[in-house]
């Protein structure tokens, strides 16, 4: 038949990358039969690969209209879904599938990644160890496998599938620095001078900044804190250079919101529905989260993307990017509304039996003014810290770098330029939003824990017990840099750790001098 010589040619055309030609192919196969699935199945696939994530939606819906018993149409949807923001969609046509009867390595994989971007990571952990048990032939999948197991504070799990993923491959240059972040006590078989000379002989940029952290984190140990910081810059420069022009002009953004007129937003009134933990990446933030989320009836979802998909939905935005002036910008009071709904709606599943929700993705804070206008339940606790603990902190700290959010980590004076302005900001959201936003100092929290807390606790409203300061004992999965270190008790081994690097921070100081906000 004619249709299937079409759907034939297509799926070739696809696989030999000729995207326009399987595109043409698919429409006319749709024209022959407007009601052929599999035409809408490979569409979708098209749609995926430019990011058109709505439109493969849109597909993958007409497929299951079509033939809703296709499991790959409906767990190709969830992923679409997870990545659009339609989280409660997701889970629901999850929970229609048979998930016992899949046996496809594909659809486990996609389902496994998809509890993974829900935050539902206990599922997500089943899904990882079904896929290796039936295929552990892939270094990504004990990679992922490992990460999961890390988040949960099973370090020596963890270790273990780091290594089969590096045994797999042993070019799997992310593994070593995952592996090495566990700490000394589970990285003592990765030697400086191996990692020295992988990192010789690798040249893409990511690689390289794999092994430069994996090296700096050994030399930490060791240490060697100048040859440490060394190890950094030398590792993040060709990265720096990509990102510099996209780095520029995140400062420059903040540098708007610094300056841009206080939007009238209403008055706290009881407890809060949501509670919006945040500040500058490594100053904190995890430690508060765990302390409130030792609440009964306080949940979390850890570092949550949906207020910021929310906005982008509402403003008409569809770029990659964390900031922009277009998202953060004040709305009108009708998307406002509607930001607030799309919020409500996609985090609704994380409550689960809870009454408060924490949402704890850090750079969040630079859009108060948009969530306490969207959210009238809803408070920002931010973090402050040291400026060179938190500057030394963020250079030191391995990110995603999908977009550019946290692109001035790449380096130091980026980093300090970044802080000068963003000082600025909570400064200022501080004197506007004063009922409604509360710092909390770190170094206060770790000093005095008990009084810090309770006074955190009074001001959101939720009854205070000396037990929540037993972090360590807090059974929620981390799925943060802090994943290692919120295991132990409240302590203060992170104070003034800036000064080991000290003799590397005098631009820095400079920088922070002329900001007068040091020194």
């Amino acid at each position: 038949m004619e249709i299937e010589r079409l759907l034939s040619n297509a799926k070739d055309a696809l696989q030999q990358g000729r995207d326009e030609q399987a595109y043409s192919l698919l429409g006319q196969a749709l024209t022959l039969d407007s009601r052929n699935a599999e035409a809408y199945y490979l569409l979708s696939y098209i749609a995926h690969k430019y990011k058109n994530f709505l439109k493969e939606v849109e597909l993958l819906k007409s497929c299951i209209q079509l033939n809703g018993t296709n499991q790959y149409y409906v767990v190709y949807l969830c992923r679409a879904l997870t990545l659009v923001g339609e989280k409660t969609q997701a889970i629901s046509f999850l929970d229609q599938l048979d998930l016992d009867s899949i046996k496809e390595l594909e659809l486990i994989d996609v389902i496994a990644s998809c509890y993974n971007q829900l935050s539902l990571y206990r599922h997500a952990c089943h899904w990882f160890e079904k896929l290796v048990a039936l295929d552990g032939s892939q270094a990504s999948n004990w990679f992922n496998l490992g990460v999961c197991y890390k988040y949960f504070g099973e370090f020596e799990k963890s270790k273990q599938a780091f290594e089969r993923a590096i045994a797999l491959s042993p070019d799997y240059y992310k593994a070593y620095a995952a592996l090495v972040s566990l700490g000394s006590r589970y990285n003592q078989g990765v030697s400086v001078t191996f990692l020295q000379d992988l990192f010789t002989s690798a040249s893409d940029a990511d690689n390289k900044l794999y092994l430069a952290h994996a090296i700096a984190k050994k030399m930490e140990e060791s240490g060697d804190y100048k040859a440490s910081m060394e190890a950094l810059r030398s590792g993040k420069k060709q990265k720096h250079a990509l990102f510099k022009a996209s780095i520029d002009s995140n400062i420059a953004i903040l540098k708007h919101i610094a300056g841009a007129p206080a939007q009238t937003v209403a008055k706290k009134t009881g407890k809060p529905r949501h509670i919006f933990v945040a500040g500058m990446p490594r100053t904190g933030t995890t430690l508060v989260e765990r302390i409130l989320s030792s609440a009964a009836d306080v949940a979390t979802g850890g570092e949550l993307y949906d207020f910021v998909s929310a906005v982008k939905k509402v403003t008409g935005n569809s770029g990659p990017d964390f900031l922009s002036t277009a998202t953060t910008r004040a709305l009108t009071q009708s998307q406002y509304r509607q930001v607030g709904l799309l919020y409500r709606e996609a985090v609704a599943y994380l409550y689960r039996d809870a009454d408060v929700l924490i949402d704890k993705l850090p750079l969040n804070v630079l859009y108060t003014p948009q969530i306490l206008s969207s959210l009238n339940d809803a408070v920002v606790i931010c973090l402050d810290r040291h400026p060179l603990d938190t500057i030394v902190g963020n250079f030191k700290q391995l990110f995603s770098f999908d977009d550019s959010a946290n692109g001035y980590s790449l380096s130091l004076l980026d980093t300090a330029t970044y802080y000068v302005n963003f000082k600025r900001i909570i400064d200022r959201f501080k004197s506007h939003y004063g009922d409604r936003f509360y710092i909390v100092n770190y170094e206060n929290l770790v000093n005095n824990p008990a009084e810090e807390a309770e006074k955190l606790f009074d001001f959101c409203a939720i009854p205070w017990d000396p037990c929540y300061l037993q972090v360590e004992k807090n059974a929620q999965p981390v799925a943060t840099a802090s994943s290692v270190q919120v295991r132990s008790k409240i302590n203060t081994n992170s104070v003034g750790r800036w000064r080991h690097y000290e003799e590397c921070l005098t631009e820095v100081k400079a920088v922070l001098a002329k900001a007068g906000v040091y020194g």
